[in-house]
């Protein structure tokens, strides 16, 4: 079997083991003025160590910068912009490919551009929601962003999945205020026919994703 069908397979078994180990844990013991004297002031976004990381598209971005710098690497071979198609690319790019990806550099690259995505919509939906005057913080340790291509779901299904612990602490002296241990995931076509459609159709899986998480987000904190 090559390197994708594993890939592929592991990358459903972790979806899988998050959203079977996801049993929600929503503390939050804040009264409704509690929540309205928050002010937010300050998003932090981390990743457990061993956190799963799955972002085809983040992936594909840093394997073309990587190779824009480096131009002995030759990897000139890609895709069609077909989102189903997967021919063309020999089995020695592929695996350089594989190689960037999983570098280090490949792997912060991807976590930085899940943070950022993760910080944008907390500052953008729910950060101008609480104008109070005590100021708090948002700390959110990523354990699993899994975004399926349209190739996995044509052919093995998948679905995508965020899990992450987020606490709301006392900007002052550090307090847990509240916790958040809930995985989020969000509907993607399946299927050769449903991956077309949604590709076609939908928004792209990571931003429906993390809106699904700051839906969870939004439930939890601001109590709506």
């Amino acid at each position: 079997m090559g390197t994708g069908g594993w890939f592929g397979r592991a990358l459903l078994l972790c979806a899988s083991g998050v959203l079977a180990c996801a049993c929600a844990t929503i503390d939050n013991p804040l009264s409704q003025q509690d929540v309205a004297a928050l002010r937010i002031t300050d998003v932090v976004v981390t990743f457990k160590p061993d956190a799963h990381i799955v972002w085809a598209s983040a992936e594909q971005e840093y394997v073309a910068e990587a190779s824009a710098r480096n131009p002995k690497l030759r990897l000139k071979t890609k895709a069609s912009d077909h989102p189903l198609e997967t021919g063309g690319i020999p089995d020695t790019e592929a695996a350089e490919r594989y190689k960037l990806i999983a570098s280090p550099e490949g792997r912060d690259y991807v976590r930085k551009k899940t943070a950022g995505l993760i910080d944008k919509h907390l500052k953008r939906d729910i950060l101008p929601q609480l104008r109070g005057s005590r100021d708090a913080r948002l700390e959110v340790t990523v354990v699993a962003f899994l975004v399926p291509d349209a190739v996995q779901r044509a052919t093995l299904g998948g679905t995508p999945v965020l899990g992450a612990v987020t606490i709301l602490r006392d900007a002052r002296t550090g307090t847990e205020l509240a916790k958040l241990d809930q995985g989020a995931s969000t509907y993607a076509g399946q299927g050769i026919v449903g991956a077309l459609v949604d590709h076609a159709v939908a928004a792209p899986l990571e931003e429906r994703l993390v809106d699904s998480y700051i839906n969870n987000v939004r439930r939890w904190l601001l109590k709506t």
